[in-house]
């Protein structure tokens, strides 16, 4: 018996090639998960240190933050086994590489304003770590192909060149650690959960959109 080879038809095509851009798309797209771990954590740090700051106001509290490093971690280490049944994407590799430079400078700042500073050191690093949280972000973005991310993240890192800069009489308290918490919040927790949905959704995508002509 012989075997025909069947054609595909005009539709078959344009069909074949929108399931290639899906999966493009889906494979090229970044799910955020560090940024809400991140936002949650800093967050929950923050709201900490209000308290504490509510509490005893002289108290050096700004230690509090190395914290966020626990509470990142177990949230990282409880989405291992769905991380290892997902294949890696190259965004998932380059903004895992930004991250994880990140933190290295992350817990050098930390570390180093603790052990070494004192009135308004101490009370520059928030902002100092808001200013490496938004280049993160914005880094991320650029990677990740998304205006949304880039413009919050240049935004913040304003914001923190502000308070580092601008501002001599900063001086950390309760409020003011509410008012990081809700900062660090909008931006971490704002761009993961975007990136989250995109990566479920990345038919909403505008940047990475090809549109197929049926009639060519």
């Amino acid at each position: 018996m012989e075997e025909t080879e069947k054609k595909m038809t005009p539709q078959e095509s344009v069909e074949v090639m929108q399931r290639m851009v899906r999966q493009a798309q889906e494979s090229a797209h970044f799910s955020g998960r560090p940024f809400l771990y991140s936002g949650l954590s800093f967050v929950v740090v923050f709201l900490l240190m209000a308290l504490f700051y509510w509490l005893r106001p002289e108290g050096p509290w700004t230690w509090v933050l190395l914290v966020y490093f626990v509470l990142h971690g177990i949230l990282w280490y409880r989405s291992l086994p769905e991380d290892k049944e997902t294949a890696e994407t190259l965004a998932d590799r380059v903004i895992g590489e930004v991250w994880r430079t990140g933190l290295l400078i992350l817990a050098m700042t930390m570390w180093t304003g603790n052990i070494m500073g004192k009135g308004e050191i101490v009370n520059l690093i928030p902002p100092i770590i808001l200013l490496e949280m938004s280049t993160i972000a914005a880094i991320s973005s650029f990677t990740n192909d998304d205006e949304y991310g880039g413009f919050f993240g240049n935004i913040s890192m304003c914001v923190a060149l502000i308070l580092i800069f601008g501002n001599k009489d900063l001086h950390l308290d309760w409020l003011l650690c509410v008012k990081y918490a809700a900062g660090f919040g909008i931006i971490l927790l704002g761009i993961g959960w975007r990136w989250n949905y995109l990566a479920k959704h990345p038919e909403k995508r505008r940047t990475m959109q090809i549109d197929l002509d049926e009639d060519e």
